[in-house]
Order: structure tokens, then sequence, then C-alpha cells
């Protein structure tokens, strides 16, 4: 689910009402807690089958004494077969009834005074007795469960159904999230008998001490009762019970006015008995019962269905004891009577004996396979979790036995199956439900125990018994495509029959969905052929149970597709299913497929709510999925669900006002619905109202702590409004202490001292020493916070589970483990991905990748081939090595796919300049992902989120990996339907040397990007480019999209493109570099480049991290925001050195303890295919190559000076009186420039004393943690002269940064924390100048805004506080940038504090007067006493600062756009040179014997690396680049007469690109930052 979009923007969370049940776990939908109990065999009347004309007909063979009882049976099937003919046929009935009670004169059947006014119920079975049972109350679902085995049945004995779980526990995610698999049904434990109040409290249909069907045992089982079966005949005599007044005599038959002698008659006691079953049916504990039986029993001590009820009776009677003594007496006469066996044992469960139980369930089902009763109460207690207990016993919890259970259901359908083609069972029409259940039931217990391929077969079988033999589900799939299919298509399909392989994707509006059924089986009227002939009220509940299994089949053909193309086949089984069964919670999930079906080459009109329909563009997905949404809550108009998907849906069209209409409808409706207030929490935060969302988030965490979405919504909210409250556990309580530290509380210094080295708050050595300093946090009051654990610890948490999760992606799919001897051997499916990848690149030596993937094969082969044997030793290391890179099993196919893609692309290239290449070659074909492979999930927490989230390098590395993989899975697994079957034909090679280059973004209107960027597409040289902006937002009409557009060589406007279409037309275009400016911000299309339409893929700028994707092949930036050490290719480059080289020359002292390390990379380095895993685990030792260090999987275009390009030399000058002085002096020119900053001062702060020293931040107020906030109040403390100036950004957060400052500093402090509004961006820029320094924001530091500042003269006090993190890296790239560095970055808390304090401290200031000069404008006003102009003239180290950035700025690297963009031109053009020749791929390979070697059996482990040796292996690091360096300059000066080369690039490594004057001098700066 995502609360927050990978745009880092706030999105939505759709809700699957049908994964409600997922909460608690999976599913198996096996039988209830109850226990069917046989009361009888006798088959009288099936309800299923009866109607007024057969029983009119047999009237005459009917007790007299059932009539009374059968009308309201009657009349209520009438109603539900034929309501016309109900009333008619009722009044034949009725005189009917009369007559036959008026030829059987005195023979009137009553009941007791007791029981006279009591009304038979109507009956509640589907068996063949004609007992009314009593009635199950059951909530209706408000969704179908598509995990459910027959949640809706109303007949007792369907295989179980599930309980409505409680809103708060139901599971928040996308329909292609959960669908429940398998779970146990028991809510407690089996009493075996059960009252009326148990049945009604229990949403499972079961009998109230099942009745049996004779019909669901064999034949030999209906042979045995047959004299039973014959029907009653009518007593000489009329049965007489007792009436009001009649005593009982001890010469009749108890509770009836028939003699024992009269009773000895078999007609007459039948009669009996069936007067006993309707006691029974009406009251089970009737104190009559059990005499009236013993009175039969004695007469007819061998009569089975008297001893069987009479069984009954004492169960129900609570007497266990004598109902085992008379059902054992059944099995004493008829040893194969299996009634009596599934009754023993569900006394048996009842009274704690479960294994003697299920051995009777056993001996009954093995004896007749379709006796249900027995399957389904054996299956129930297989799949629960409550065991039974024996008298006087504690019950205990037991695990589920799935695979039991799955043999039972696998015993059972091998003895019913006649024949799998065509599928043919020996089980009788009205019973096919219960068969259907039984294969669905199969299916959920395969998918628990993880085989999925069997999982589909059991639903596949369970479909086609349904559909009755008359075709495959696979045939019911392409005719509803068929169907679905416009004139054009249809007329195409004729010369080319549709497959189910290859499928069109079916788009049906709702009601035509509706009529599916009946264009596959018009002959049946729409009803599927297997339930033809049931009633409609049976075809009804066996629809819901075939609409579950459509469900659960459609969720694992999303999950693990066996198709090329999974919604091909996903939506016509939600089609049938939404016709089987109509329910909203189907229309929900239908609403939200379809909505993410992306949009056509052409745009769609929407639907609008109100009728008609919008003007706006929408995807063709988007339009369907709102009128399901809408037919959804025509079915159901108080569904939440349905609400909140729609106010989704609405939001990502751009309606927000009413999105938030459809959320509050929602709310109304479930005030404690967590999604809809999250996202409604999200609307609102869209519209600016950050504070105003904190309410709903906050509601949403309080009604579910773990709903992860609300969790981090909050976080983000509270955030982003400075409202710390309770953020961070531990750390508030130093915040409590925060005064003391200004008055030299010592505990509290140290503390502090602690809390500001800019280290991850849950580092456990940290938050150790303040536990020491603190002593124990104490235990919150009642209802008060819990401060011992915050908002970002939760959150961390949350992050770490989610990634440990998502590492289970794909497991078992390519590897499998051997229990005994605990090997490791491939899979079929890794067997068949290997070979196909092999056929994809058939020269083994054509590349390294290409050698990895054959000898990876040749590995696989012959561990297979090995089968109990162990393989060679050889083989053995090798294919170690290989497994040990297959942490994430999914991930790792993925990635590989990826590389073989730009494998493939580049041969077909090379091939080309060559001769002429078919590209359509099966060679060129895309590569397929193991079948089986599910969509692998993202993290809640999302990229833009790691920029203030406290999260180390690999928690960084892997969100934004998981998020990538996603996209790439959505492309290549098959979620791309338009994606061609090959791959994109390279571009051929550039003519003339020209390249064409592409842009991408979503930015290129008045956005800070453009802003940045707007001269740079037109700088480019086009001697060497041919640029090419792909504008995918709206233009809106800025000065700087018209300059884009105009200087742009190619222009695209494709806002509202299909990402097919955007595809095509960049391939078309020949695009040989394509950057991506957007990454993981809002408006971006990275599935657009998760096609791969380009060879070279690039990115910069727009997000400030990794992508961590195969789709993007470098990022352009500079070694001070991505120190190599952080980088995937050069750290993998610094093991295969370390790993070659054992160091003894270099550094003797440290090899033996280096060698195991040594070793372990050797061994590594042999299995990968050329680039580390990102699912590598940290480090322990902490080595400075460890896995838990690096973070970008792309490899880098270092730029000499500062990646961070700008326009402020082109766009931004400044007021007309300074360019007046553009040519005069220095000194008169900087003379201006204070006049200038003093008139503004004195503007913007008429109160302000000149002496007053001003601090400024104008970055977005959720930059501000709680640790830097203090490091300012530390200054303002230390510095009573001074000030912080800050924006409304937004205003809300004013209020909390001021409440936090006076409680933690004092209100004097506190009011020197000054905001103003937010200002338009050209007096944003100038009135930086105001400013006398800038403190800079750690987290996450002032990126566009820092060069803004700068440009203005103002220094810059920047902290680069994490090397893992580029964003809070790049203030300091671009002050090293102007060549100052030194002066403006610091290296820790304590120096930050210390340089601003030093800076207010040193600052001066003079003044000084003049007259005004007659004919000019003066930028300062005369004083009107005196006439004279006030100059004030500043002084001091800032003041320097100011005066050299101020005076040198055009001259600047910094601003030195030209150069910035020809530096880049070096870059890319070496980044598509490397590509064409194959220099981007590094070595694969055994490197030495140290590779030989088992990792495992090495005794020597890594020491740990202490923070020196860390520091002194990064200089090392950088003193070997800067040689290396040097030599690449020496040697290509000595050959190319002394010029200097554009680049350095090592193959497989990062493009350092050299500038022409003074090379790389960032590369400087980084070395020199490591030493501070």
């Amino acid at each position: 689910m995502n609360v927050d979009g990978p745009t880092g923007q706030p999105s939505t969370v759709q809700y699957s009402a049908a994964a409600a049940a997922a909460a608690a776990g999976a599913s198996v939908n096996t039988p209830h807690d109850y226990f069917s109990y046989s009361t009888t065999t006798a088959q009288m009347i099936d309800r299923w089958e009866f109607n007024h004309s057969n029983i009119l007909s047999n009237l005459s063979q009917l007790p007299p004494d059932l009539l009374p009882s059968l009308i309201p049976q009657i009349s209520q099937q009438l109603q539900q077969q034929n309501p016309m003919m109900a009333t008619p046929s009722m009044s034949a009935l009725a005189a009917a009834a009369a007559a036959a009670a008026a030829a059987t004169a005195g023979s009137q059947v009553g009941l007791s005074q007791q029981q006279h006014h009591h009304q038979p119920q109507p009956m509640q079975v589907d068996h063949t007795f004609a007992v009314p049972a009593v009635p199950i109350h059951r909530q209706q679902p408000s969704s179908l469960q598509p995990g459910a085995m027959a949640a809706q049945y109303d007949y007792p004995g369907a295989m179980a159904s599930i309980q409505q779980q409680p809103q708060q526990q139901q599971q928040h995610s996308l329909v292609n999230a959960q669908f429940p698999g398998v779970q146990s049904q028991h809510v407690g434990q089996a009493q075996g008998g059960y009252s009326q109040n148990q049945q009604q409290q229990t949403l499972g249909a079961s009998r109230s001490h099942g009745v049996l069907s004779a019909a669901g045992g064999p034949a030999n089982g209906l042979a045995q009762h047959a004299a039973y079966h014959q029907g009653f005949q009518p007593a000489s005599e009329p049965l007489k019970l007792f009436g009001a007044g009649i005593k009982p005599s001890a010469d009749l038959v108890p509770g009836t006015q028939i003699t024992r002698q009269q009773a000895l008659r078999e007609s007459v006691r039948d009669h009996v008995l069936q007067t006993a079953h309707q006691l029974y049916s009406a009251n089970a504990r009737n104190p009559v019962l059990i005499d009236m039986l013993q009175s039969l029993h004695q007469l007819h001590p061998r009569h089975l269905p008297t001893l069987l009820l009479l069984a009954c009776t004492y169960f129900s009677s609570g007497q266990a004891e004598k109902s085992l003594e008379y059902n054992r007496k059944i099995l004493d006469i008829d040893p194969k009577y299996v009634e009596a066996m599934s009754n023993i044992g569900t006394t048996l469960r009842s009274m704690g004996y479960a294994a003697e139980a299920e051995a009777q369930w056993w001996s009954a089902i093995k004896l007749s396979p379709g006796y249900w009763d027995a399957v389904e109460n054996l299956l129930g207690v297989l799949c629960g979790s409550a065991s039974a207990a024996k008298p006087g016993a504690a019950k205990t919890a037991t695990q589920p036995r799935y695979a039991e259970a799955l043999q039972l259901c696998e015993f059972v359908d091998g003895r019913l199956c006649q024949s799998r083609a065509p599928l043919r069972y020996a089980v009788q029409a009205k019973q096919l439900p219960r068969l259907q259940s039984l294969l669905y039931s199969a299916g959920n217990l395969r998918l628990a125990l993880g085989d999925v391929a069997g999982a589909r077969g059991e639903y596949e079988k369970a479909a086609e018994v349904a559909l009755g033999g008359q075709m495959r589900l696979e045939d019911a799939v392409v005719r509803i495509a068929q169907a679905g299919l416009d004139p054009a298509q249809k007329q195409k399909q004729q010369q080319q029959p549709l497959s189910f392989a290859s499928l069109p994707l079916t788009m049906l509006a709702p009601d035509a969905a509706a009529r599916v059924l009946h264009v596959l089986f018009p002959a049946t009227l729409g009803v599927l052929p297997g339930f033809a002939g049931l009633a409609a009220a049976q075809q009804q509940q066996a629809n819901h149970v075939a609409a579950n299994l459509l469900l659960a089949l459609a969720k694992l053909h999303q999950e693990h597709a066996s198709v090329a193309q999974p919604l091909t086949v996903v939506l016509p089984l939600y089609y049938m299913a939404l016709a089987l069964a109509p329910s909203p919670s189907t229309c929900n999930n239908l609403g939200i497929i379809l909505s993410a079906i992306p949009s056509p080459p052409t745009p769609t009109l929407v639907p609008s709510v109100q009728g008609g329909h919008q003007a706006a563009q929408a995807p063709m997905g988007a339009a369907l999925a709102l009128q399901y949404y809408t037919h959804g809550l025509r079915l159901d108009a108080r569904h939440p669900h349905l609400y909140t998907n729609l106010g989704s849906l609405l939001k990502d069209l751009g309606y927000v006002q009413e999105a938030v209409q459809m959320y509050r409808k929602a709310i109304e409706l479930s005030p404690a619905f967590d999604v809809a207030l999250a996202n409604l929490g999200n609307a609102v935060k869209d519209m600016g109202c950050v504070q105003d969302s904190v309410e709903y988030y906050l509601r949403a965490a309080r009604a579910s702590p773990d709903f992860v979405e609300a969790v981090c919504g909050l976080a983000n909210a509270m955030a982003g409004v400075c409202d710390w409250r309770a953020r961070d556990g531990l750390w508030t309580a130093v915040a409590t202490r925060w005064h003391a530290v200004l008055r030299a509380d010592a505990v509290a210094a140290d503390i502090f001292a602690v809390a500001s080295r800019g280290r991850r708050p849950t580092a456990p050595a940290v938050l150790a020493k303040m536990q020491r300093l603190l002593g124990p946090a104490p235990e919150p009051a009642a209802g008060a916070p819990d401060m011992r654990r915050g908002w970002m610890d939760r959150i961390v948490e949350i992050v770490d589970q989610q990634l440990a999760d998502g590492r289970a992606w794909g497991k078992g799919l390519l590897l499998a483990r051997d229990a005994s001897t605990n090997a490791t051997r491939p899979t079929r499916a890794l067997l068949w991905f290997l070979d196909g990848l092999a056929r994809l690149l058939p020269e083994r030596a054509g590349s390294p990748l290409a050698a990895f993937v054959h000898m990876a094969l040749d590995l696989a082969r012959a561990v297979a081939a090995a089968e109990g044997d162990a393989p060679p030793a050889g083989t053995r290391r090798r294919w170690a090595a290989v497994v040990r890179q297959m942490r994430c099993e999914g991930a790792w196919a993925l990635r590989l796919a990826e590389r073989v893609v730009v494998a493939q692309q580049r041969r077909l290239f090379q091939q080309r300049q060559r001769h002429a290449v078919d590209a359509g070659a099966p060679e060129f074909r895309r590569p397929q992902l193991p079948t089986g492979l599910a969509a692998p999930g993202v993290p809640t927490v999302l990229p833009f989120h790691t920029f203030t989230y406290p999260l180390d390098a690999r928690e960084v590395r892997l969100i934004s990996h998981r998020n990538a993989m996603r996209l790439s899975f959505a492309t290549l697994g098959g979620g791309a339907p338009w994606l061609p079957s090959h791959v994109t034909p390279p571009p051929p090679a550039p003519p003339q040397g020209v390249l064409n280059l592409g842009y991408v973004s979503s930015d290129f209107n008045n956005h800070p990007l453009a802003h940045l960027m707007q001269s740079v597409f037109g700088m480019h040289d086009r001697r060497r480019f041919r640029v090419f902006c792909y504008a995918t937002t709206a233009p809106d009409g800025s000065a700087h999209r018209q300059k884009i557009e105009a200087e742009a060589d190619v222009f695209v406007a494709c806002a509202g493109w299909s990402t097919q279409r955007i595809v095509e037309r960049i391939a078309a275009d020949a695009i040989h570099v394509l950057v991506n400016l957007n990454g993981y911000t809002k408006g971006a299309r990275n599935e657009v480049f998760a096609a791969r339409p380009a060879p070279v893929l690039v990115a910069f700028m727009g997000f400030a991290g990794t992508l961590g994707a195969g789709w993007c092949d470098y990022v352009v930036t500079d070694p001070i925001v991505c120190p190599p050490w952080t980088v995937r290719a050069e750290v993998r480059a610094e093991r295969r050195r370390r790993a070659r080289v054992p160091e003894m020359a270099e550094r003797p002292h440290v090899a033996a303890v280096d060698e195991p390390r040594r070793r372990e990379w050797a061994a590594a380095l042999a299995g990968d295919f050329g680039e580390l895993d990102p699912e590598e685990d940290e480090d322990p030792a902490g080595d400075v190559c460890g896995g838990g260090r690096w973070v970008y999987t792309e490899r880098m275009i270092y730029m000499p000076h500062t990646y961070f390009v700008n326009d402020h030399r082109q766009g931004f000058r400044e007021d007309d009186e300074l360019r007046a002085l553009a040519h005069a002096s220095p000194d008169a020119l900087w003379r201006a420039e204070q006049d200038a900053r003093y008139r503004m001062r004195r503007e913007l702060f008429p109160q302000l004393s000149d002496a007053t020293f001003i601090f400024a931040n104008f970055n977005q107020l959720y930059k501000i943690d709680p640790l830097l906030f203090r490091l300012w109040l530390r200054i303002l403390e230390r510095c009573p002269n001074s000030i912080i100036w800050l924006l409304r950004f937004p205003a809300a957060g004013e209020k909390h940064l001021l409440r936090v400052a006076a409680e933690w500093a004092g209100d004097e402090v506190a009011s020197r924390v000054v905001f103003t509004d937010v200002a338009p961006k050209h007096m944003h820029i100038k009135r930086g100048r105001i400013a006398d320094a800038f403190l800079d924001t750690t987290e996450c530091n002032a990126h566009t805004t820092a060069v803004d500042i700068l440009w203005s003269g103002t220094p810059v006090l920047t902290w680069p506080r994490h090397e893992h993190k580029l964003c809070s890296r790049v203030a300091a790239s671009v002050v090293c940038a102007t060549g100052h560095g030194r002066r403006m970055v610091v290296s820790s808390a304590d120096e930050y504090v210390d340089r601003a304090v030093a800076w207010v401290e040193g600052a001066t200031h003079t003044y000084e007067y003049s007259a005004p000069r007659p004919g000019v404008s003066e930028i300062l006003d005369a004083d009107p006493q005196t006439g004279m102009i006030k100059h004030r003239l500043c002084g001091g180290p800032a003041m320097d600062i100011r005066r050299e950035l101020f005076m040198a700025r055009d001259c600047s690297r910094l601003f030195d756009t030209q150069k910035w963009t020809r530096n880049l031109e070096k870059g890319l053009a070496e980044a598509w040179r490397r590509w064409a020749a194959g220099e981007d791929e590094d070595e694969v390979g055994v490197l030495d014997d140290a590779a030989e070697k088992d990792v495992d059996e090495q005794d020597a482990k890594p020491d740990v690396v202490s923070e020196l040796e860390q520091l002194e292996r990064k200089r090392e690091w950088c003193r070997r680049i800067g040689r290396e360096i040097d030599d690449a300059i020496d040697l290509f000066a000595a050959s190319e007469e002394n010029r200097r080369p554009d680049v350095f690039a090592p193959p497989g490594r990062s493009i350092w690109v050299l500038d022409d004057d003074d090379a790389m001098p960032a590369q400087s700066w980084m070395g020199q930052m490591v030493d501070w």
C-alpha cells in the first residue's frame, strides 16, 4: 500500500475488501468448529429437488403427521422457485392435506400442549432428511472473500466459511496485495452438540447434529439401508401423540397414545420415529425424546435409525458416554455404518480425545469417501489451531496440519474421480457444490504449503466441476476475450484465432460483465452447466463458492503469472466472478485493477460522478474503474471501501476536493476506517493544509497502531510542521533537559554531546550511553503518551521489518534446499531461466555477462545431475559462490534479466555495424522471468522520505532498490502488454558523431529544475549533440517553459501520453543517451526508463539519491556528494584490488588481519555477474568496503567542480543600480552592494539593531530536525546579539518551533527566532543578501536555496552530516565549487556551533557619511535632518567571505553554466562510447586460489576495523584515485601533444570528467574533507 506515492508526494491507499480476512493470516476455509452429527439415514424429501407437483402426487405416501410441518417448508421453497405460482399452489396443497386428514379419521397428529405453539422452522439443510434444523443466523458479509470456501452457503456441511474479521484487523492493500490463502476457521473448542445460541453466533454453516444425506455416500452405502429408503406405508391404526390433558400410561410409548404392542409393527414404529425426529428438530433436549426412543429401542433392539437418533439425543443432552454406547451398538450390528463412525468421532472430539476422533472419521471416509460429514469434520480439525482437551485438562494451541489435510483432500478426490480428461466424478449432481468446495480447500492448502502450481490446478479443477465438463476454464476465458473484441479485432481474429497464452486486454463495462455467463452458456440461460440441475437457492450458494475460487485463481495469475500478460486472464476471471455473485467487493477489486492500467495512446473522457463526462483526459482503465466503483455503490450504498477507492481514483485524476468528499463519506460510514482516514490526511496535506492532516493521520494510527501508512503519514505531517512531540522516544527525554545545557548542567551536557554527533538515533551505542546518563525511562502515566518509543523509532522498525520480509521475494522458486543434507540445488525454474538466457547470449566468450550465464547454467546442470550424490568439490565451490549471491532469489533473477537486455541491445548494435541483422531474431527476444514469480512488495517508506529519516546506508539503498524492482517487474514481468517481444533496437552509430541526447522531465515549467537548467539545453554544442526534450506535463505559459521549448532542437509535449507512446517516440527518435530529470519525484515517468528505449540511461538533478535501478546506468554527481566508497562499482573494484593483492608491500602491518576478508571477497566476486548484490548485509567488521556502507547501484559521471548546475549568471541579475556599476571599480561595486544590503535590511527589519547578526535559513521546515534546532538555539544562547530568520514554509510550523524554543531555551532565546512569509523567486534571491550568514540544514541540505544564497554573496555554513546521503552533502559541493569550502564546511556539530559563534563574535560594523551627489541616483536616502547619507560598512570573517563570493561570482566555477555544460557533454559522450565498445561491464569470474576455498571452512574471521583504520583506508583511496588521474593525464599528454584528456574512465567503473583548466578539483576537496 502506498500512502505516499513513488513521487515522494502523498498519494492514496486503495483498499480491497476482499483482503479483509488476510489480516489474521492465511485461510484454508475448512469446516468451522462445529462437527456434523448424523441423526438418520432416511431419505425422504430433498429440499433442492421437490416441487409442489411431486409433493401432491406423492401425498398418499407421506405420513399424515408430517403435513402440518411440511406446508410452511413447501411454501418457502415455492416462494424461492416461483413466487408467482406460490399462492395457488399452496391453496391446492392445503386442500389436498385437508382431504388426506379427513380420510384418516382419528389420526390427527398433535404435539403436547407445551410445544403446541412452536412453529416448525424452515429447513436449513441440503440433505435428504426432511427435518427442520435450527436456523443459522449469519451476518451478511460485505464482500466476497476470495479465499473463502462457502462463506455464503446456507446449507449445513458446506466446506468451512470465514468469519467476518473486525474492521480494525483487516489488511489494507491493493487488490494484488492479499487474497486469503489458508487459515483455521475454528473459533473455539469443538463441543460435538451445539446450542441454538452457538449456531446463531457463527457465520459458518453446519448442521445441528449434522443430518446425513444418504446420497452423499457411495452406492454400497445406499444399498445397505435401502429398505429404509422405500418410504413409509400408511399405518392400519393412526398414530396418536399425547394431547392436552392426556396422562401417559406404562403400556404406551412415551409421548404418544400408541401402545407398545402397536409399536411392534414396523409401519407404526416408523411413524413414531418420524415424530421423534420432529421433536428433535424442534428441541433436541426435549425430555420426552429419550424415553420415547428407548421404548422403541426395547421393541426393536436392532433398528439402526432408532439407535442413531437415540445416540444423537444423548449427545445433545450432554450425555456423551451414553451417546458413545449407542453409536457403538450400531457398529456391533453393522460395522460399516459410517454415520455412527462419524458421530463417534464427533463425540470423542467433544470429550477431548482428538486422535481417537480423527481415527473414527478416517475409518468412515475410507469406507465411504463421499461421506461429506466426516470429510468436512476431519478437514476442519486438521486445519484448526485449537486442540480439544481431555476432561480436566486445559486446551492447548496446535499448529494447523495442512499437509495431512491435503492428503485427505487428495484421498477423497482420488477415490471419487472417474476420469481426469474429461473431468468426471462419481458424485450426484446435487453434491457437486460440496465437491467444488473440497477442491477449493485443496487449492488453498497447496497455496499455504507453497505449491503455487498445484493450487492453480486444484482451483481449475473446482472451476471445471462447475462448468460441468462442457469446456475447460481456459476455453471460457478465451471466449470472454473473443466477446470483448471490437469489430476490427474480430476481423483480425478470424485470420488468427485467439489463444490462452496471447489474449488481448478485455475491457468490459459492468453491464457487459454481468452478461458473460449468458454468452458462455446460452443453453442453460447463463447458469453454470454443472449446477444447471440445482434449485435456485442452491445455485446461488454454489455460485458464491465458484465466484470465490475464480477470484482466488485470478489472484494467483496476478502474483504468479503463467502467461506473458496476466491481466488478460485476470480480468475475464473477475468478470465471471461478478456475473456469478454480484458483489460490491468484487467491483471494488476490479476498480483497483482497472485504475492501474496505463493510458491508451489516445485520451479518454472520464464519466462524471454527477453525470455526463468530464472534459479532463484520463486513462481508459481509470474511466472503467470509475464505472465499477459506481456500480458497486449501487449494490451497496454504504460500502466504505468503495468510497475510499473512488476517492483515490478521483484524487489521482486531479479532483482533490471530490476525493475529500468521498473519504469523508467513507469515514461517516466507518469512523475508525484507518485507510480512509490516512487517505483523507494525504488529500488534505496535498491541499496545503499540513497541520489539518495531522488529525486524520493520528486517528488512523490510533485505530490501527500497526497500520504503517498511518504511522508514516503522521510522522511526515508532524515533521512538516516541526511538531516533534513523541517523535524520537528517548530523545524526547533529552530535549526536556535542554535548558540545563544552557546552564552548564554536566549530565545534560554529556547527553547533548552524545546526541549531537550525527549518529543514527537507534544506534545501540548512542542509546546505551543516553540510558546510562538518564537512568531508566519511567513508565507512562495513565492516558499519557509513551515517550520511550517515538514515531521515528516505529518507522525504523517498520522499515527493517519490511526490508527483511521483502528479501523472501521468490524464495524457493530458484533454489531448493535439502533438509537432510542442507545442500542447495537448482530448481527446474532456475534451469529453465538460465537456459533461456544462455540462448539469448549464445557466444560464451562474447562478454563477461555471457560467460557468467553459461558458467552458472553449467554449474546448475552439474549439481542437478548429481541428484543425491555430492557434486565434485570444484563444482560445489563454484556453485556455492553463485548461490551466495542469490540472497533474494526474485531480485537476483530480475537484475540478471535486466543486464541481459543491455547485452542484447549492445550485441545487436555491434552486429549491425558489420552486417545487416534481423532485430526479430530469437536471440533478441526479451528475457522471460521464471514462471510463478509474484510482483515484489515495496516498503511503506519511500525513497523521498529517506532524506529526513534516520536510516543507514543499507536501508536507504534497499528502499530505492525495492521500488525500482517493482517498476522493472511491472515492465519485464508482464505488466506492460504493449511491450514488444524483442528488445528495443538501439539507434545506429551517431552520424557525423552527433549524439541524440534526450531529456525526460515533468518540470519544464515554473519549477526549481527549470530555474536551474533553463539555459543548458540551448548551450549544448550542436556539433556534437542534438537535444530532445520530452515534457510529461502540460505547459504553464511561464518564461522558463518558453525558453526551453525555443532552445531545444526537438521539444515533445507528451503530457497525457501513455508509457507505450512515449517509449515508441523515444525509440523512433533514435536517442543514444536518455536523461531522467525526475527520479523518485512528483510527476516521474520511470516506467519509460524501465522499458529501456535508449542504450544509455542517465539520471541527475531531480532526485538527490540512488535510484537503485537496473534502468539507470549512470548518475551525474561529484566526489563530494558521492564519495567512491558509497558507489557499488567503485567498491567492487576496490574489493577486487584487495582480493587480488594482499597489500603486504603496501601496508604489511594489516596484511595478516585482512587475509580472511580477502578470501571472503574473492569467493563472493567469483559468483556475482559483475555487480554487487544490493541485498548484501552490513559488514559486522565495519570495513569501508563492507555491504552496509555503499549506497549507489549506478556508476557515476563525476563532474570536476560540482554536479549542481544553475542559471543564476544568465537568469538572476540584481537591481538596476548595481547593473549601472558593472564596469566600476571593485571598491565602488562592493560599496554599492553594502548600501543595497543596508537599505533592504532596514525595510524588512526596521526595529532591528544594526549590531544584530542575522542568521537565516530559507528551507522548507520539514528539513529542520530536533538535533539541528538544538544547535541553532545553542548558537543564539552564546550570541545574544543574533537572531535566526526562518520562513513560514509552511506557516503552521511557526508556532511549534516557537513553542519548542521556549521550552528548550527560554522565552528570551525564543523571541529571537523570527519568521517571515515566503517571497517570489526573484525577491527571494535578492533579499538573501540581508542575512549575514546562512545556517544550513544538516539532515537534508539546502540545494537550490544554497545556490541562491551564494549568488547573493551570503556565506553558507554547512555540515555534510552523512556520507551515505547525497541530500546532506549538496551544500558542501556547491560551497567547495566557489573555492572557499574550507571556510564554510565543518565536520561536526560542535564545529558547526563554534564556527557560527566565531562569525558573530568577529563581526564588526562602522559608519561613513557622504553628501548626495548631484545627478546621481543614490541607493540610500539622505537623512532629512542632516542631509547626509549614512553608510554601514561591515567586517569580520563572514563579511570577508561575502566580499570574495560577491566579487568573484561572475567568474566562479559554480555559476559558469557554459563550462558546466561542456563538462557534462564529456561525460555523456564517454558513457555512449563505453556502451558501444562494451567497456561498461566489469570483470566476472574466479580470481585466484582464494576463490577456490570454502568460506565456511575458514576459521579466521575479519577483525573489526577501527574508526582510525577506516579513515586511513579512505585517505589511501583518495590518494590512489588522484595518482590514477595524474597518470592518465600524463599518459594522454604524451600521446596527444600535451592535450588534457576529457575523462578518466577505468572499464566497469565511474567516469571522472576532467576540466580543461584544473582537471578534478572536486576530487581534491573530497580528500581534504576526509581529514576534516
